[in-house]
């Protein structure tokens, strides 16, 4: 429910709002490449991901058939050869052999993702697989209804399955070499509904979510997630609007599973999450050119509570008969938020675009960069004032908003 695209249909002329009718029943084709950084301790939470989607938009009915290819490369380094780091990976055994040796194995995973679709304004659906080529493979998809019960209140209800994509860890799985051991490949299972009012001017919103979490020998998780703002516009006209707003989102998960011992899950999950930040957008078009440039600072707040070496193992080493385990400790902390992102898309010629997407924060406890590049190409050609804000082309397993 992107507050810009109702302002958009009260300023549109008829001729425009007929081209952009055009606009988006088109069948098209885009590829690009998105590169994302997640900086952390090297061999564990560190992550290099590049992404290269390709997809396929071929109009049917009411709608488009979406079918996308997605190879995917993820390095998350090499850990250091310290007794502490390696007495968090794995078995952890590598930490007492004497002198250290790091037999953990490259960290690294690439494949071959795929997903066919289908999408109109109210119904999204689609199906597919996580890279095919990681040491853990899934079937994931989604199901999502956008509905109206009046003119200014809409609402939406969504089911999904969806790879975890915080680490390597739990996007593809990982590997303790000198014990043989695999786990990971983590997905989140459930649904959210969302609720909206927007009177063309302003807007207030509220969202829920349950998940359920599951993944190779990885102890099982849920959570609980809620949110909602205000948000108002400050300027629009025909070609530009600038947004401004206030925003809060709460979540629980029952466990901590965020390390990289045997079990554990490599993924965010408080016992306790709380942020509060002022988001900014503007968005508009000049001739060819669309833009959207987004911005947001605030307060973020979160706790988590201790957690087993080995969840899954009593707590007892992999490996061993009968060793206890260590427990990472709790810990909280309170911090600044931010976050800022900006897409530009240039119609280069009728049936031909290209655009440019970057986006950096540092949200939840990870600081992530991200950006992307991509062309696509319509089989019809396209006339009129060009839509905003621009859709950029994403990986089915990443939001570029993330």
């Amino acid at each position: 429910n992107n507050p810009v695209n109702v302002a958009n249909a009260q300023t549109l002329g008829v001729a425009d709002e007929l081209a952009q009718i055009n606009r988006a029943r088109s069948s098209t084709v885009s590829g690009g490449v998105i590169f994302r950084s997640r900086s952390g301790e090297n061999g564990l939470s560190n992550l290099t991901d590049i992404e290269a989607p390709v997809q396929g938009r071929i109009a049917a009915g009411s709608g488009h058939v979406v079918v996308t290819a997605t190879p995917v490369t993820l390095d998350a380094g090499t850990a250091q050869t310290t007794a502490d780091t390696l007495n968090r990976f794995g078995s952890g055994q590598a930490a007492s052999s004497s002198p250290l040796v790091n037999n953990y194995g490259n960290q690294t995973a690439s494949g071959v993702g795929l997903s066919v679709g289908y999408e109109t304004n109210s119904v999204k659906v689609d199906v597919g697989t996580t890279p095919l080529g990681f040491r853990e493979e899934n079937l994931v998809g989604g199901g999502q209804y956008n509905g109206a019960i009046t003119d200014k209140v809409s609402y939406s209800i969504a089911v999904a399955r969806r790879a975890v994509t915080d680490s390597l860890l739990s996007y593809a799985g990982a590997r303790d070499q000198g014990q043989n051991l695999e786990w990971g490949g983590v997905t989140s299972n459930g649904g959210r509904a969302d609720l909206g009012w927007d009177d063309g001017t302003s807007g207030v919103y509220a969202n829920f979510a349950f998940q359920y979490y599951d993944g190779h020998n990885v102890a099982s998780n849920t959570s609980e997630k809620g949110g909602g703002g205000f948000y108002t516009r400050l300027f629009q006209d025909g070609n530009q609007t600038l947004t401004a707003g206030v925003n809060t989102t709460l979540m629980h998960y029952n466990k901590n599973l965020s390390y990289f011992t045997y079990g554990q899950g490599g993924y965010f999950s408080p016992q306790q999450y709380v942020i509060l930040n002022l988001p900014v957008e503007y968005t508009g078009r000049t001739g060819p050119f669309t833009y959207d440039v987004k911005g947001s600072i605030g307060v973020q707040h979160y706790r988590q509570d201790a957690s087993d070496y080995f969840p899954t193992n009593g707590n007892i080493q992999p490996g061993t008969s009968g060793t206890a385990g260590s427990t990472y400790a709790s810990s909280t902390k309170t911090g600044l938020s931010y976050s800022f992102s900006a897409t530009g898309e240039f119609q280069l010629a009728p049936q031909l675009a290209a655009g440019v997407t970057a986006s950096l924060g540092n949200a939840y406890q990870y600081r992530e960069y991200l950006a992307a590049v991509y062309v696509r190409y319509s089989f019809t050609k396209q006339t009129g004032a060009l839509s905003f804000p621009p859709a950029p082309l994403s990986s089915p397993y990443l939001s570029l908003a993330n």
